[in-house]
């Protein structure tokens, strides 16, 4: 359900503002969850970052999300990934760039997005 808010003042022409949409029943699962058929925005993928390739990498994620990217962390032995995808979108790209993972090596990451860009 959907709740409609309207602002106090009418726009030109007589109709009204909208100031805000409320969605009351979840779009997708928590953030954290492992459920294969949801969206994340944030992933950290555990494996051995030695030998990554990161262009070929983002090649396959932007196949699925224009707008990801992602990083090494050598040092925590991690990929990071930011991108809205499904999980077992991220899985398939990751094994087209040639570095296959397993469901229980990637990580969700809480959501930290503010909405500010509807994302």
């Amino acid at each position: 359900m959907t709740d409609v808010k309207h602002g106090a003042g009418q726009a030109a022409e007589g109709g009204l503002r909208l100031t805000q949409v409320m969605v009351s029943t979840p779009l997708r699962r928590e953030a954290g969850s492992t459920h294969p058929g949801t969206f994340a925005m944030e992933y950290v993928i555990h494996m051995d970052t030695a030998g990554l390739d990161l262009a070929v990498i983002g090649d396959a994620l932007q196949r699925f999300d224009p707008a990801a990217i992602a990083d090494i962390d050598s040092r925590q032995q991690v990929l990071r990934v930011a991108a809205m995808m499904l999980d077992q979108e991220l899985l398939a790209a990751l094994d087209q760039a040639g570095h296959p993972v397993r469901a229980e090596q990637v990580e969700r990451l809480p959501s930290i997005c503010c909405g500010g860009c509807s994302g």
